[in-house]
């Protein structure tokens, strides 16, 4: 399902004054109820070039109000109707014709909870050598 919204671009001229301009946004909504087994990260990179928020060569430019905001992670248990994310870009139809269905095909489900999910970051490289990642930073996210 897609819900088509306004929104609005904030741009800061000041810390105090901001201003703000219309851009489109559409909503990912969940089709139905369960857990999110997993998010095609690759599907989600290519969506975004599409959207504008990247490019296929260094020519192009890159839109940096374009994107998708994820409202639910992988693992995370939804209703039918709950937003999944929102996409956001300034490209006349693009999000009525396919990016926000290509973002909602890149999720999928599953009737079960996801146990434990793989983790992605487990060291960091640094200036003293590899340091291993405290996971719970990411506790509040």
């Amino acid at each position: 399902m897609i819900r088509t919204l306004p929104s609005f671009q904030r741009l800061t001229f000041t810390s105090v004054a901001r201003m703000y301009i219309h851009i489109g946004q559409a909503q990912v909504i969940s089709p139905r109820t369960g857990y999110i087994s997993s998010i095609d990260s690759m599907e989600i990179g290519l969506v975004g070039v599409l959207l504008g928020a990247g490019r296929k060569t260094v020519e192009e430019p890159v839109d940096f109000s374009a994107g998708i905001r994820f409202r639910k992670k992988a693992g995370a248990c939804v209703r039918r109707g709950d937003v999944l994310a929102e996409a956001y870009t300034e490209r006349d139809g693009v999000l009525e014709n396919y990016a926000v269905q290509r973002v909602l095909e890149a999720f999928q489900f599953s009737d079960v909870e996801v146990g434990d999910l793989p983790l992605l970051i487990t060291n960091f490289v640094t200036k003293n050598g590899v340091e291993e990642f405290d996971q719970s930073t990411l506790a509040d996210i």
